[in-house]
């Protein structure tokens, strides 16, 4: 159980890259190897494809810095915003976290499901597999250019 818990989430995908690596090396022209190293890294990829690397968080951090500094410097130099101005920033804003639902949000979602008794929706569960996927496959490719030797 030890083992189990202190496992990376990244075990499985490091297991299937150190497999394609060892068949790569045993059997360097077999085409059932070739063909499934490539299927693997397709997979992969289109694992990546659907995670493209969000900063929406990011940017609506800095965009509310932005306005808080701006709503300081006005009330400093006893300036004024317009209510438009101040509905088109918080607009934007909300645009920019609506763009994609992030995965917290999917998994309290599903969390109200669980305790209203509800059946999960598959579409919901499908949303957090497919963002958890991704979520893992960046994760996985980052530590790989971050440490290649691992």
């Amino acid at each position: 159980m030890n083992t189990l818990e202190n496992l990376s989430p990244l075990a499985g995908l490091r297991t299937a890259d150190a497999s394609v690596a060892l068949a790569n090396q045993l059997w360097p022209t077999d085409p059932e190897q070739i063909a499934q190293s490539q299927r693997w890294q397709r997979l992969l990829q289109a694992r990546l494809g659907s995670e493209r690397a969000d900063s929406s968080y990011f940017q609506v951090q800095q965009r509310l810095q932005a306005l808080s500094d701006k709503l300081l410097e006005q009330e400093q130099t006893r300036g004024s915003l317009t209510l438009s101005y101040l509905k088109t920033q918080v607009y934007q804003m909300q645009s920019e976290l609506n763009r994609e639902t992030p995965l917290e949000e999917l998994l309290r979602q599903l969390a109200v499901s669980v305790e209203q008794q509800q059946p999960a929706s598959p579409v919901l569960l499908k949303q957090i597999d497919e963002r958890w996927n991704a979520l893992l496959s960046r994760y996985h490719q980052l530590t790989q250019q971050a440490a290649p030797a691992r």
